[in-house]
Protein backbone atom coordinates (compact mmCIF):
# COMPACT_ATOMS: atom_id res chain seq x y z
CA UNK A 1 0.00 0.00 0.00
CA UNK A 2 1.21 3.66 -1.01
CA UNK A 3 1.42 6.26 1.90
CA UNK A 4 -0.02 9.42 1.05
CA UNK A 5 1.17 12.10 2.84
CA UNK A 6 -0.10 14.53 4.67
CA UNK A 7 1.32 18.15 3.42
CA UNK A 8 1.01 19.64 6.78
CA UNK A 9 3.16 16.92 8.17
CA UNK A 10 6.79 17.22 7.62
CA UNK A 11 7.46 13.56 7.89
CA UNK A 12 9.68 12.19 4.86
CA UNK A 13 9.06 8.63 3.87
CA UNK A 14 12.71 6.68 3.65
CA UNK A 15 13.93 5.98 0.70
CA UNK A 16 12.84 2.76 -1.10
CA UNK A 17 15.99 2.27 -3.21
CA UNK A 18 18.37 0.68 -0.31
CA UNK A 19 19.66 -2.40 -1.84
CA UNK A 20 22.40 -3.15 0.55
CA UNK A 21 22.30 -1.61 4.08
CA UNK A 22 25.47 -0.40 5.13
CA UNK A 23 27.16 -2.03 8.30
CA UNK A 24 28.69 -0.35 10.91
CA UNK A 25 32.29 -0.69 11.19
CA UNK A 26 34.00 -2.98 13.44
CA UNK A 27 35.99 -1.88 16.19
CA UNK A 28 39.54 -2.06 15.80
CA UNK A 29 42.16 -2.94 18.30
CA UNK A 30 45.34 -1.93 16.97
CA UNK A 31 47.19 -3.81 20.05
CA UNK A 32 45.95 -7.58 18.77
CA UNK A 33 46.36 -6.93 15.51
CA UNK A 34 49.96 -6.22 16.20
CA UNK A 35 50.25 -8.89 18.76
CA UNK A 36 48.88 -11.30 16.49
CA UNK A 37 51.45 -9.92 13.49
CA UNK A 38 54.44 -10.27 15.38
CA UNK A 39 53.95 -13.37 17.83
CA UNK A 40 55.24 -16.41 15.21
CA UNK A 41 58.05 -13.48 14.86
CA UNK A 42 58.80 -13.05 18.50
CA UNK A 43 58.25 -17.14 18.66
CA UNK A 44 60.65 -18.49 16.13
CA UNK A 45 63.36 -15.78 17.14
CA UNK A 46 62.98 -17.26 20.66
CA UNK A 47 63.15 -20.36 20.44
CA UNK A 48 66.31 -20.08 18.12
CA UNK A 49 68.06 -17.82 21.08
CA UNK A 50 67.17 -20.48 23.46
CA UNK A 51 69.06 -22.98 21.88
CA UNK A 52 65.75 -24.78 19.72
CA UNK A 53 68.19 -25.22 16.51
CA UNK A 54 68.64 -29.10 16.30
CA UNK A 55 65.58 -29.79 14.93
CA UNK A 56 62.49 -27.85 12.35
CA UNK A 57 60.89 -26.71 15.56
CA UNK A 58 61.38 -22.81 14.60
CA UNK A 59 61.06 -23.12 11.31
CA UNK A 60 58.16 -24.94 11.07
CA UNK A 61 56.24 -22.84 13.58
CA UNK A 62 57.31 -19.46 11.57
CA UNK A 63 55.61 -20.87 8.52
CA UNK A 64 52.17 -21.99 9.86
CA UNK A 65 51.94 -19.44 12.78
CA UNK A 66 52.66 -17.00 10.15
CA UNK A 67 49.86 -18.53 7.98
CA UNK A 68 47.38 -18.30 11.28
CA UNK A 69 48.42 -15.18 11.87
CA UNK A 70 47.98 -13.70 8.56
CA UNK A 71 45.04 -15.29 8.02
CA UNK A 72 43.76 -13.39 11.34
CA UNK A 73 45.45 -9.85 10.29
CA UNK A 74 43.56 -9.70 7.59
CA UNK A 75 40.25 -10.74 8.42
CA UNK A 76 40.48 -7.99 11.12
CA UNK A 77 41.80 -5.43 8.57
CA UNK A 78 39.10 -6.56 6.13
CA UNK A 79 36.13 -5.92 8.61
CA UNK A 80 37.85 -2.43 9.62
CA UNK A 81 37.84 -1.25 6.06
CA UNK A 82 34.81 -2.37 4.74
CA UNK A 83 31.52 -1.03 4.58
CA UNK A 84 29.17 -3.82 3.16
CA UNK A 85 29.23 -7.56 3.94
CA UNK A 86 30.39 -8.46 0.46
CA UNK A 87 33.20 -5.98 0.71
CA UNK A 88 34.36 -6.94 3.85
CA UNK A 89 34.63 -10.19 2.50
CA UNK A 90 36.38 -8.97 -0.52
CA UNK A 91 38.94 -7.34 1.31
CA UNK A 92 39.45 -9.55 3.62
CA UNK A 93 40.37 -12.22 1.48
CA UNK A 94 42.98 -9.51 -0.21
CA UNK A 95 44.36 -8.58 2.98
CA UNK A 96 44.58 -12.13 4.01
CA UNK A 97 46.95 -12.76 0.82
CA UNK A 98 49.01 -10.36 1.50
CA UNK A 99 48.81 -10.76 4.97
CA UNK A 100 50.34 -14.37 4.79
CA UNK A 101 52.90 -13.31 3.02
CA UNK A 102 54.25 -10.27 5.02
CA UNK A 103 54.08 -12.67 8.02
CA UNK A 104 55.26 -15.60 6.44
CA UNK A 105 58.26 -13.64 5.37
CA UNK A 106 59.01 -11.77 8.54
CA UNK A 107 59.12 -15.28 10.56
CA UNK A 108 61.74 -16.39 8.22
CA UNK A 109 63.60 -13.28 8.69
CA UNK A 110 63.05 -13.44 12.29
CA UNK A 111 64.55 -16.83 12.04
CA UNK A 112 67.64 -16.19 10.58
CA UNK A 113 68.11 -12.72 11.92
CA UNK A 114 68.43 -14.69 15.62
CA UNK A 115 71.34 -17.14 13.90
CA UNK A 116 68.78 -20.06 12.66
CA UNK A 117 71.05 -22.48 10.17
CA UNK A 118 69.51 -24.01 7.24
CA UNK A 119 70.96 -27.10 6.75
CA UNK A 120 69.76 -28.16 3.24
CA UNK A 121 71.24 -31.61 2.51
Amino acid sequence: MLRQMNPESSEIPPPSDASQPATPAASFNWLLFIAVMVSPVVLTSSLVLFGFTKGDLAPVIGFFGGIVAGIICGILLGRRLGKTMGIKILLSLIFVAVMVVACVGMSCFGCLASGYQLNIH
